[in-house]
């Protein structure tokens, strides 16, 4: 029971990280998929470092895993939003 908690916890860094660099990274980067995976493989490292940090060790294997489950999901529902905002402009 305690890993759900620590993979709902996990959502909440892993979409406020994501989200911020996504807005950061729009003036850097144009493509929107690339935007979607430099910000999504960034926030994975950033939460896993700050994890590592916490628990004084460098990437715990659970604290890794989870959140980078928690980072696949962002990732997926990103690049679904990007795709089907793609359709809706082609049309």
């Amino acid at each position: 029971m305690a890993d759900i908690g620590f993979f709902v916890g996990a959502l909440i860094p892993t979409f406020l990280i994501g989200r911020l660099l996504l807005w950061v990274l729009a003036r850097f980067i144009s493509s929107n998929v690339g935007r979607v995976l430099v910000a999504n493989t960034a926030s994975l490292i950033i939460c896993g470092l700050v994890y590592g940090a916490l628990e004084q060790s460098a990437f715990l294997v659970r604290g890794l895993l989870a959140y980078a489950v928690a980072q696949s999901i962002w990732l997926v529902a990103d690049l679904v939003r990007f795709h089907r905002g793609n359709k809706k402009n082609s049309n």
